[in-house]
């Protein structure tokens, strides 16, 4: 068989036509973690209608206008992430200690001679969205199907009269149909994971086969690193202690790192592996407003709308296979690339939010928070729509999220919290059946997660003395994933499901807050 990798340069100037993110990747960079200071986290971040914390420049801004003085604060978070896997009877569990600032803001209060207008804010502030952070590893013997047979299948539905892939890949062709296919079919062939299906006519046939074994052994290990963090300007008042207003302009920073290899042993002593890197980089910018109404001392109710962030963002991405037989080795890869910056559109957000105030003794919060995941967006630097919107729409539904916080004063200085929160699950049941193909193409990361759900209990307590304060918190947060080392995919006659695995991602917290108000 006549396989020829391509030198580096080949390989770039297409680049910029193959790799494209994934409805996957959209909602990687889409989905925000429960963060905020100890006392916010403490009460399960149920503060749409509270107000008087900093987090509320990026929950509810008309959080601001609740404020009677000046403040400085900062949150300090100690993290362990745990992780479980199984996978077809095997569990393989891992566990790491991370250390960071959750955020960092700084409240203006102001008392304008106007009528009815109590007081003006100005705030200023940091806040981290999301983290990253994690490691999982998880192992599978005598599955379904191979990658292999993926690749091949993916080949296939990927020639669309456009030439043969053994054609378009020889050095002394003009690689005029090269970029008709994905980057997993040009590695897969250069690396001797996929064959044609007549070997002795290559040039003209249009069918490849997966040369795995029909029950491979696989371990497929990630790590993630990186983080979305938001800079936030925020403006609100009060009028006549009724009425609070508030809108917060927020510049988000997103930096995320995933490095991941994915191995088969096809039968001794036949093994390959595909290794990934990836990093997304890239800025974006939102725009939340608020209202809270206080009708009567012991009730408030809040609003507020967050809309989408439009990011800018860029790939940096390089993969490559090593394929062992027993006596010899091969490696293909992808130069280091940089992807052509590209747009990202996050979902639009909703929250309505109500709170009890008991005296001066205690507060009994809700919140719930709608958002619409299948308006998320990709575009091309030309503003084109790509395929991944389509199943973004078609896989993807509104995400429901609710918040408990109580708060009961023991004491003038000292107060005990309590909180839950739930973040369900938005993607639909016919992806979670296993029943459509998950847009993963025009890449070399076949994998995949699905989010299930989060769960988060939280409680803490808090110390004033003077114009200083500290905060405490204890938070758990519990995700389930279903893991997919590639996507169910039909080959023409019949669906290759693939067998999944199941992750348990456990994060144990302990946050501290300190702050003075003047």
């Amino acid at each position: 068989m006549k396989k020829i990798v391509l030198a580096s340069a080949c390989l770039f100037l297409f680049a910029g036509v193959i790799l494209a993110q994934s409805e996957m990747d959209a909602l990687k960079y889409s989905k925000s973690d429960l963060n905020g200071t100890a006392r916010y986290m403490s009460m399960g971040g149920a503060f749409g209608a509270l107000g008087g914390d900093i987090s509320a420049l990026a929950n509810n801004p008309a959080g601001i206008g609740v404020y009677r003085s000046s403040e400085f604060s900062g949150t300090a978070n100690l993290s362990n992430v745990s992780t479980s896997t199984m996978w077809k009877g095997t569990g393989v569990d891992a566990s790491n200690i991370k250390f960071n600032f959750n955020n960092m803001a700084y409240i203006g209060t102001f008392k304008p001679d106007v009528e009815g207008l109590v007081n003006f804010n100005f705030g200023i502030g940091f806040n981290r969205l999301k983290d990253f952070y994690r490691n999982y590893q998880t192992s599978g013997k005598n599955l379904s199907f191979s990658l292999t047979d993926y690749i091949s299948t993916v080949t296939n539905n990927n020639n669309h009269g456009q030439g043969v892939l053994a054609a378009n890949l020889d050095v002394t062709n003009s690689y005029s149909g090269y970029d008709n296919y994905p980057w997993i079919s040009v590695l897969g062939w250069n690396s001797f994971l996929i064959d044609p299906v007549n070997p002795s006519n290559i040039d003209n046939n249009y069918k490849y086969k997966g040369i795995g074994s029909l029950n491979p052994n696989a371990t497929l290990k990630v790590s993630e690193r990186g983080n979305i963090d938001e800079y936030n300007i925020s403006f609100g008042g009060n009028i006549y202690d009724v009425f609070y207003f508030g809108t917060t302009i927020g510049i988000t920073d997103l930096n995320y790192r995933m490095t991941s290899n994915y191995s088969e042993n096809l039968g001794d002593p036949v093994d390959y592996t595909l290794n990934n890197y990836l990093e997304t980089r890239g800025s974006g910018i939102d725009l939340k407003a608020g209202v809270i109404l206080r009708p009567i001392d012991f009730f408030r109710f809040g609003l507020a709308v967050h809309t989408p962030i439009y990011y800018k963002l860029t790939d940096y991405y390089d993969a490559n296979v090593r394929w062992n037989n027993g006596t010899s080795d091969k490696n293909t890869s992808t130069p280091l690339n940089s992807f052509s910056e590209y747009s990202l559109r996050t979902p639009f957000k909703m929250q309505v939010s109500s709170a009890f105030i008991f005296g001066k003794k205690g507060v009994l919060s809700f919140e719930y928070e709608y958002v619409d995941y299948s308006n998320m967006s990709m575009k091309d630097p030309d503003g084109y729509g790509w395929a991944a919107n389509d199943y973004i729409q078609q896989d993807m539904g509104p995400g429901h999220n609710i918040k408990i916080g109580g708060e009961f004063r023991l004491t003038p200085q000292f107060s005990l919290r309590g909180g839950y929160a739930n973040q369900a699950s938005f993607i639909k049941t016919n992806v979670l059946n296993q029943n459509v193909e998950v847009d993963v193409f025009g890449s070399t990361l076949p994998h995949y997660t699905l989010d299930k759900g989060a769960t988060y209990f939280t409680g803490g307590f808090g110390y004033r003395f003077g114009n200083y304060f500290t905060d405490f918190a204890f938070v758990s947060r519990q995700a389930s994933e279903d893991v997919y080392a590639f996507s169910p995919i039909h080959d023409g006659t019949k669906w290759n499901v693939p067998d999944k695995a199941t992750l348990k991602t456990t994060t144990n917290q302990i946050l501290f807050t300190f702050g003075v108000k003047f």
